[in-house]
């Protein structure tokens, strides 16, 4: 049976907003290994869950970008630094690059799978596509 002596609380820190950066609270996480290049830079989180979305918590009062709103839902493209951040309740952002919103229609916990998998497909056409373009040149068949 369940009893109260079994529930703990605690309250987390929120970190400090970066300067030119943003707090973003955690509300998804994607539980897979990134493909690509976290691979290709040789990021081996300890953890699965690098794949992390959430909404704009805070931002800096000299952030460049104008386009952030408070509450935003966004994604996080993580570098090194951030592996293994997804199980945080707030991670500060300072390269606000590798934060990308998202529509409002789109919930987040689709969202958490975009940086991994979305995006790595999305990485593999903007990659084939001067191939294809050059083989346009060559061959009107082809699509």
């Amino acid at each position: 049976p369940f009893s109260s002596d079994m529930c703990s609380s605690a309250s987390l820190t929120v970190p400090d907003t970066p300067k030119d950066g943003l707090v973003i609270k955690v509300s998804h996480i994607g539980a897979c290994y990134s493909e690509g290049q976290m691979r290709r830079k040789r990021i081996r989180p300890r953890f699965p869950g690098v794949e992390i979305a959430g909404t704009i918590h805070d931002m800096s009062n000299s952030l460049s970008n104008g386009n952030y709103t408070f509450g935003d839902k966004v994604i996080i493209v993580p570098d090194e630094d951030m592996a293994d951040s997804g199980y945080a309740e707030y991670l500060a952002v300072k390269d606000t690059r590798q934060v990308m919103q998202i529509p409002e229609e789109v919930p987040l916990e689709v969202a958490a799978m975009l940086p991994g998998g979305a995006l790595s497909a999305y990485a593999a056409v903007l990659a084939a596509k001067p191939h294809v373009e050059k083989l346009q040149q060559v061959k009107s068949c082809v699509n």
